[in-house]
């Protein structure tokens, strides 16, 4: 998982968003079947994933992805949990032209 979410990252900084996807989308799988997609590690990937399809233009799944990973992130007893969404909300907004 850890490689995984590694390799997605160093893709996305590299602006290969639609390999990223494939490997966000991988870790999310494996996160899921290993652990849960109710927790904050799930909403961490969900957030990583949202921006990576912002980015690849497509606004209204990035939208839905960040309102699954929101309820987690906002009750996420670190405050730097709260700030990456806000972060992440403002940079698909900038990506949507808002």
């Amino acid at each position: 998982l850890k490689q995984l979410l590694a390799d997605a990252r160093v893709a996305t900084s590299l602006a290969r968003y639609d390999e990223a996807d494939g490997l966000f989308r991988q870790a999310l799988a494996l996160q899921t079947q290993l652990f849960s997609d109710n927790d904050v590690t799930a909403a961490d990937i969900l957030m990583d994933l949202a921006l990576n399809v912002s980015n690849l233009g497509r606004a209204d799944e990035a939208t839905a992805l960040f309102r699954r990973a929101a309820p987690f992130m906002e009750k996420s007893p670190r405050e730097e949990d709260r700030a990456r969404l806000s972060i992440y909300r403002g940079y698909e907004a900038a990506n949507r032209g808002n």
